[in-house]
């Protein structure tokens, strides 16, 4: 794979997580609109997306969903410049791609912590939790591709 075409693929999985970060804060500002979300009991956006650990810190009134909308434009941001700029705020590709990678990796570690909140305290799951989850990990690792194809 050469470089291009690993970012191209960050970006896009990027966009897509945006969209489904922007959806999930949606649903946190507008309880009973993601009724089609609420599969059962093992598997309700509407539990997850209302509880306390909705928000980051718990209780603090921030959205995760708007968190990870922030961090996947960052994302997006870095992956570009990796693809078009051999520099970019006097960092280098190589120091970009090291940071995408640290973001990700980041993000893969809160991603489990969320995961593990819903099925030992809240016992139930969000699908777009979990797709969103899915993106986090796949961009991660394309991520720890592209740092190994920067010389």
């Amino acid at each position: 794979m050469s470089r291009k075409s690993v970012t191209t693929a960050i970006l896009i999985l990027a966009l897509l997580a945006i969209a489904v970060s922007a959806y999930l804060t949606y649903l946190h500002y507008a309880p009973g609109h993601g009724a089609w979300c609420d599969v059962s009991q093992g598997f309700n956006c509407e539990i997850v997306n209302q509880s306390i650990y909705a928000e980051f810190p718990p209780g603090s009134g921030i959205p995760v969903g708007g968190l990870g909308a922030l961090a996947f434009i960052i994302v997006f941001i870095l992956a570009y410049s990796v693809q078009k700029k051999e520099e970019f705020l006097y960092f280098d590709r190589k120091e970009r791609a090291k940071y995408l990678a640290i973001l990700l990796g980041m993000s893969v570690l809160f991603s489990l912590y969320l995961v593990y909140i819903e099925a030992f305290v809240l016992y139930t799951f969000c699908l777009f939790c979990l797709i969103l989850g899915i993106l986090i990990i796949a961009s991660f690792i394309l991520a720890l591709k592209l740092k190994s194809l920067i010389v």
